[in-house]
């Protein structure tokens, strides 16, 4: 029952979602010619309201639907009125296979309803004039149906829907909302759509597709990878079918896609499982041939992006999988400068950088390779336990290069809230390496917001020691 309920609150349209409760409620109380009833009423409003949606959306063939209901409506209770609508209803399954709310076999099953329906209030419509009884199963089939194969659906399919899709992932203020790319392009969709949204997403993530100008074609496929791994969160197999259907074009693509490519989706089984034979070896030896401590032409923005599309790929040294495909990673990642090393890192963190990170820390020979390896340490939080913590926050604490950095103070805090998970012990750690630091010109901590996030958690500081009064000359 829970999950009828959990279907209905996904209704998105708030009065068929009340029509649809009214249906569930009836079902509960045993009354189901009403239950069969309510469902159907639910289905007609529903598929007006969504064929509305598309004309204020301006499609054609949907305004000339609004105008005839319009006309309809005006007409009132009137005997003209009542036959306008009631033609309207006839034609309201076959409007919405037309505007691909629903496709043909989904149509055939709801309008078994209907046929429920009209039995349930016409009487004599059965020969021994009888009330129907449609039972307890079908009408709760029925409302089921109904949820599943239109209630819960935006109303968009096919093309417009993945136009739609498209749309969302170039917009210029594109944000990665995993409930809202969810809820609209996977989860309330039809299975043979949801999976042609699904590769849609591959095909652009693998081979960097047409956006129309819309976005530049690499950054759209950085945004639709991301898409692409969360329907593979709920859809695996969806995810590696389509990979391997999106892998046809990929022998084409030159080098600085495959590695694009590579550094989008190389950390994922269904890539590895779709990648040819042939491709994967050429990606190894793409892979070897990376020069790390190449000096990147061009200007800042060019150069950056650059050098990310290069620590992209090496960041999948983090990955046991990309590892064993492609052995020459590890050595390519160790080539990297200290800075490198932590921005490559804190791109994909991974349980494998955590000694990394701590030997980064005691031995970084700059107050910017420094930062970068405190900011690599907060982005490795989870991957932390006591004894890693106390490794790293000794090293940090022994190394002027990192503790006098300037985003270390704040660093610490964020340190310290991120491994809340290691319980009260941790707070003893950060004392003790509040304690290693030098003090401020004034004789305070130098880390002041640390030392009182750990007061504000019940931690009593030893107080900093009395600076040595300075020598009188006579």
């Amino acid at each position: 029952m829970r999950d009828v309920e959990m279907m209905i609150d996904q209704v998105p349209d708030s009065q068929v979602r009340l029509l649809a409760q009214d249906a569930w409620r009836c079902y509960q109380a045993g009354v189901h010619r009403s239950a069969v009833t309510a469902t159907w009423t639910a289905v007609i409003t529903d598929i007006v309201a969504k064929i509305v949606w598309l004309a204020e959306e301006d499609d054609p063939g949907a305004r000339r639907f609004r105008d005839q209901l319009r006309q309809a409506q005006q007409q009132g209770l009137d005997g003209s009125g009542i036959s306008a609508m009631q033609g309207i209803e006839k034609t309201l399954l076959d409007k919405a296979v037309e505007f691909e709310l629903l496709d043909k076999v989904g149509a055939r099953m709801l309008n078994r309803i209907r046929e429920d329906r009209n039995l349930c209030v016409h009487t004599s419509l059965n020969n021994d004039n009888a009330v129907h009884d449609p039972g307890e199963e079908t009408a709760r089939a029925h409302l089921v149906t109904a949820l599943t194969l239109l209630l819960t659906h935006p109303p968009l399919g096919g093309n417009r829907l993945f136009d739609r899709f498209i749309d969302h992932v170039c917009d210029a203020r594109f944000v990665l909302s995993e409930a809202h790319l969810l809820a609209n392009f996977h989860d309330r969709l039809r299975g043979r759509t949801r999976r042609q949204i699904i590769e849609v997403a591959a095909k652009h993530a693998l081979c960097e597709g047409a956006t129309d100008g819309r976005l530049p074609e690499d950054e759209c496929a950085d945004r639709m990878a991301k898409a692409l791994l969360l329907f593979a969160s709920r859809d695996r197999e969806s995810a590696r079918a389509a990979t391997a259907k999106g892998m046809g074009k990929f022998a084409g693509l030159d080098a600085e896609q495959k590695l694009r490519a590579l550094g989008r989706l190389g950390d994922q089984d269904f890539f590895w499982d779709s990648l040819p034979a042939d491709q994967h070896d050429h990606l190894k030896a793409l892979v070897a041939d990376l020069d790390v401590n190449k000096r990147l032409p061009g200007n800042f923005a060019d150069a950056w992006k650059g050098l990310s599309a290069l620590l992209r790929v090496l960041s999948l040294t983090g990955s046991d999988q990309a590892r064993a495909r492609l052995p020459e990673l590890e050595n390519q990642f160790n080539e990297l400068p200290q800075d490198r090393k932590m921005l490559a890192a804190s791109d994909r963190p991974a349980h494998h950088f955590v000694q990394v990170v701590v030997s980064t820390l005691k031995k970084a020979r700059s107050f910017s390779t420094g930062g970068f390896a405190g900011q690599a340490l907060v982005r490795h939080a989870r991957f932390l336990d006591l004894d890693s913590l106390h490794a790293a926050l000794r090293a940090w604490g022994g190394n002027c290069e990192c503790y006098y950095s300037h985003p270390m103070p704040n660093a610490a805090v964020e340190l310290f809230h991120a491994t809340k998970r290691l319980g009260h012990e941790r707070i003893t750690l950060f004392g003790e390496f509040l304690t290693m630091l030098p003090l401020d010109d004034d004789g305070s901590y130098y880390y002041a917001a640390l030392a009182e996030t750990l007061q504000a958690e019940g931690y009593t500081l030893p107080e900093p020691p009395a600076a040595e009064p300075e020598e009188v000359t006579a």
